[in-house]
Parts: C-alpha cells; sequence; structure tokens
C-alpha cells in the first residue's frame, strides 16, 4: 500500500511539473544562404537566416561572430524587422554589406566587422518590395514585386527590368552579356537587356 501511493504521489508530481513549467522554443537553424568575401586578407561571410544580419570572420580554423543586426521596423511601411537577403560589395578600400527586408534594402559600412554603421536607407517610389540581393556588372541588383532594378553606389536606381519570378534565385543578370534568363516554371525565358 505504502508503494502505491509513492507512485501515485510521484506521478502526481510529474503532471503538475509538466503543467506548470515553461515551454521552450529554440531558434537553432541550419544557415543554408548568404554571402562570402575576402576582405583584408581575411574570410568575411553573411547570413540572415535567422531574420538578423549576422556576420562571422574565419579566426584560425573557427568561424567567429562578429556582429548581429536586427532592421529597424517603421511604422509606416510595409515590412518587418526581418531581412531576406545580403550582398557584399567593396567600394573603393571600404566593404559594404546590403541587405533588404521588403520595402527597404540597408547599406552597412562593415569595413569594422565590431562595429557595422548604417550609410543609407533605400526606397524607391514605386512601393517595391524587396526580396533578394544580387550584383551584375558591378552594381546592386534588386529583385522585388515590380522587377528587376540596378542600383549605383550612391542609391539610385539606374536601370529597371519588369521581370518577376516566384523564386527570384531563377532569374539570372548575366554579367557583361545582354541577356536575362528566367527559369518559370517549366521553360526557360530569355530577354534581351536592351529590349
Amino acid at each position: 500500500m505504502k508503494i502505491k501511493k509513492i507512485f501515485i504521489l510521484i506521478g502526481l508530481l510529474i503532471l503538475t511539473v509538466s503543467l506548470v513549467a515553461e515551454r521552450a522554443q529554440s531558434q537553432t537553424k541550419s544557415y543554408y544562404s548568404g554571402d562570402a568575401i575576402i576582405y583584408q586578407g581575411s574570410l568575411i561571410i553573411g547570413s540572415v537566416n535567422l531574420g538578423r544580419l549576422e556576420l562571422f570572420k574565419l579566426e584560425g580554423k573557427k568561424l567567429v561572430k562578429a556582429a548581429s543586426l536586427k532592421a529597424v521596423a517603421s511604422p509606416q511601411l510595409i515590412g518587418g524587422s526581418d531581412f531576406f537577403d545580403l550582398i557584399f560589395n567593396r567600394e573603393g578600400d571600404k566593404l559594404y554589406v546590403y541587405t533588404a527586408n521588403g520595402r527597404a534594402i540597408y547599406k552597412y559600412d562593415i569595413s569594422d566587422l565590431a562595429r557595422p554603421a548604417l550609410v543609407n536607407k533605400l526606397i524607391d517610389n514605386s512601393w517595391d518590395y524587396f526580396s533578394g540581393l544580387d550584383k551584375a556588372d558591378n552594381k546592386i541588383l534588386s529583385y522585388g514585386t515590380k522587377g528587376i532594378k540596378l542600383w549605383n553606389q550612391d542609391g539610385q536606381v539606374i536601370d529597371a527590368y519588369d521581370l518577376t519570378n516566384k523564386n527570384f534565385y531563377n532569374i539570372n543578370f548575366n554579367d557583361g552579356s545582354n541577356y536575362l534568363f528566367n527559369l518559370d516554371k517549366n521553360s526557360l525565358k530569355i530577354f534581351e537587356k536592351s529590349g
């Protein structure tokens, strides 16, 4: 009888603890996309997999997190505080990272990885929603709901193409070529940049 009571008490204790204990959620995710660059002899890697801009530096055989930034959400703008994509760009002797979070493209000076500095927040007046970034012809390339845009280093759109795809990675803006390639559903579409 005594053993039965002990088992019942242990069962009640386990039940009580499981109902009262707070549940925890992990933010562990694998890093599957990003960009990398060699800057001043060091390998710099960036990722936005957790919605934050995370910058890493290779030190010896170890990858060390150097910075982590979150976009500042503006209440008057569509888009949240999560970054969707990033691209590194060397301009002169400085290193910059461009990030997209929907309504805006952010430009950070990361020449000093320990102190990233926001240089520019690019918003065009067409109410485009930016989901991806790339580089082409030494310019920043944005993929959005209104097509592809080429930006200069001053944050001005210098060319645009009315070409979209649900998966922007399926659009290839071939450097030095006069053609755009779009893999859409089961077909490959080729467009002339000048046309």
